[in-house]
């Protein structure tokens, strides 16, 4: 997937044409049904360069683990249609902006176990996890210039994560 989001974008920059166009920007805020931008621009993302575009796609992509199966084959059964906000209306958080930092996997493994903490709890633990902890704290990955998932889960594991009203976002 990576390597498609690559080629796509540098097949975009190399023919003059920003990677975000306008319609794209446009049809996501049309759909968004949770939140609401809140910023006056159109696509805030607009006047970013590609080295500033490429600098957020912070997940170093590791290949699958031999042995291990893929999420399909350990469901043979999938239902046609599913929205988690329904599932657990209880357990829905905002959607966040990582900035100018590379930090998506930071976000990714907190939010996920965020989430997680919630809908086991059945709503009676409702917290989120600070992914500033993760890109400050995790020595295993490289902050805003990105991050291993597997690391960040087993750093997770390992020394847990403050909320992030201890830990605001900063980077």
């Amino acid at each position: 997937m990576f390597k498609f989001i690559i080629a796509g974008f540098a097949a975009a920059t190399v023919q003059g044409i920003h990677p975000i166009r306008e319609d794209i920007v446009q049809d996501v805020r049309l759909k968004a049904s949770t939140w609401t931008a809140h910023d006056v621009e159109t696509n805030p993302i607009a006047n970013w360069t590609e080295e500033d575009i490429k600098a957020r796609l912070g997940t170093i992509i590791q290949p699958p683990v031999e042995g291990l199966p893929s999420p399909a084959m350990l469901n043979d059964v999938l239902p046609d249609s599913f929205d988690s906000r329904t599932q657990w209306p209880h357990c829905v958080h905002a959607i966040r902006d990582q900035a100018k930092c590379g930090s998506c996997w930071a976000f990714a493994a907190t939010e996920a176990l965020s989430d997680r903490i919630c809908i086991t709890s059945e709503g009676k633990v409702d917290v989120v996890l600070s992914p500033q902890d993760l890109v400050s704290c995790d020595w295993w990955d490289r902050g805003c210039n990105g991050g291993i998932l597997s690391w960040a889960w087993s750093h997770l594991k390992k020394t847990g994560a403050t909320t992030d009203e201890c830990m605001p976002y900063e980077s």
